[in-house]
């Protein structure tokens, strides 16, 4: 069969999307000998990959994401390759097309915290008319978490029989090979990162809850003048949501709070390894890819219970706290400090959690539903000409 993916996504620019596109075209190449693939990338995506397996073919598709190309041509692009089956890595897809197709839906964040991004009718429309096309028509739905389906199925009424919930996976080797001592001091030198320091790793955005975050450590700081821990922040920047700069300005904290930017793979991998713990403090997340990187790097995960994470993290794998309340997040900060046989705990717990997750068991489930859809089109496809054959008889 000709499978099509849209891999406009593909990189780690676009976090845990692009992340997920990445790995899922690597091990499927490994694990599919007899498909053939057509990869639909941008230009970014279209430099960096480069295909192994002689089956899968990059096609350059410089349309940009939510436009209005997006819905115009990518349908002609897609129906010119006479594809059997095309996935949707994200829920971004045209809503009139006649291939079929199966979407991941990585989360419903936006039918809940619209953020300060396209803001106007227009885009709200544009959104909720995009979602439910591609979730009512798709031949199959994967969700990344049970949480997500459970969203799926209450906000749109999507049936959950038709929904697939396929966990996303860590690369924990890379998290977990060998790092040069000498090469490791010298970056936290270059970085001034001599203290022991919170890590998060990931957007800033309004479900981020971020400022509960700084207000939390700036009352941890008050309560326990004495802690040397940072709070560091890596990730992209967005200059829609100044507030978390601008309550470490107003808490006072400019010498204790550390903004690190977008960061590559190798700068990443060294980050988690050294940091004293990882916090993710989301009102909500569709998976909560970064609760597994840092497992799978021995540290310590404190996060909120809401949405997936608990469900991510598993049950006694993480210090868990209320992310609406300051006092919460700052008990977790304070326990991980003071408590050494539960920082020891968590990191032997987290690091049996994390082999539960990995990215070829992602691909290859994947790729089970795309066995599944196929064979019940070609059933579709054969009972239909069968009853044709007998009306004309």
């Amino acid at each position: 069969m000709r499978i099509g993916i849209d891999a406009r996504f593909f990189g780690t620019r676009f976090t845990g999307i692009g992340r997920y596109t990445e790995e899922l075209l690597r091990h499927l190449e490994t694990l599919d000998t007899e498909n053939e693939y057509i990869i639909f990338l941008g230009a970014s995506g279209y430099r960096e990959y480069h295909p192994g397996n002689p089956r899968f073919h990059k096609r350059l598709l410089d349309i940009a994401h939510y436009s209005f190309s997006e819905q115009i041509w990518l349908p002609f692009v897609i129906a010119r390759e006479r594809l059997d089956l095309i996935h949707y890595t994200n829920f971004n897809a045209p809503i009139v097309s006649r291939t079929p197709c199966i979407a991941t839906i990585h989360d419903l964040t936006l039918s809940f915290y619209p953020g300060r991004k396209k803001t106007s009718i227009v885009h709200r429309l544009a959104y909720r008319l995009t979602l439910g096309s591609v979730v009512r028509r798709s031949r199959g739905l994967i969700a990344v978490s049970e949480h997500t389906k459970k969203d799926l199925n209450e906000l749109l009424d999507i049936p959950r029989d038709r929904i697939r919930v396929v966990y996303n996976g860590v690369d924990s080797a890379r998290f977990q090979a060998a790092i040069d001592p000498a090469k490791l001091e010298q970056f936290l030198r270059e970085e001034r990162l001599e203290n022991p320091y919170f890590l998060y790793a990931g957007v800033q955005r309004e479900h981020k809850n971020l400022v509960r975050l700084v207000e939390a450590y700036a009352h941890l700081i008050k309560k326990h003048p004495d802690i040397a821990h940072e709070l560091v922040f890596v990730g992209r920047e967005d200059p829609s949501y100044p507030d978390i700069r601008n309550i470490v300005i107003r808490t006072g904290l400019q010498k204790r709070v550390r903004f690190l930017g977008f960061r590559p793979d190798e700068e990443l991998v060294m980050l988690y390894r050294s940091a004293f713990a990882h916090v993710l403090p989301s009102l909500y997340e569709g998976f909560g890819l970064p609760i597994l990187e840092a497992m799978a790097s021995w540290v310590p995960v404190i996060c909120s219970r809401s949405s997936c994470l608990p469900e991510i993290a598993g049950e006694g794998n993480v210090r868990l706290f209320d992310p609406l309340s300051i006092t919460s997040i700052a008990d977790a900060l304070q326990d991980i400090v003071s408590d050494d046989a539960l920082r020891v705990r968590l990191v032997e717990r987290g690091y049996d959690r994390v082999r539960e997750f990995s990215w070829e068991k992602m691909a290859r489930e994947t790729l089970a539903v795309y066995h599944e859809v196929l064979k019940n089109d070609r059933l579709d496809s054969e009972a239909n000409t069968e009853e044709s054959g007998s009306m004309t008889m």
